[in-house]
């Protein structure tokens, strides 16, 4: 597993503090993929790891059409 899947795996199953050393390691890029890490976080509702991921400047929120708030929605997220 290299870094980029590891974050997007820790995104997905919302365990903050390895995606939180992950972005401090610097080698995980949460931009990959258009910000998969991200989308996957707000489909699934976690909330801290979907902020904590937007505190990277290396995000793109609005990638891929806005799909992260789109996902977010669609699964009755609303923080």
């Amino acid at each position: 597993i290299d870094e980029k899947t590891a974050l997007s795996e820790a995104a997905c199953n919302g365990h903050k503090e390895v995606v939180r050393a992950l972005l401090e390691d610097g080698r995980a890029d949460s931009a990959w993929d258009e910000s998969i890490a991200l989308r996957c976080a707000a489909l699934k509702g976690h909330a801290e790891v979907v902020s904590l991921l937007l505190q990277d400047q290396r995000v793109h929120p609005a990638a891929n059409d806005n799909l992260a708030v789109q996902w977010a929605a669609s699964s009755g997220s609303t923080e």
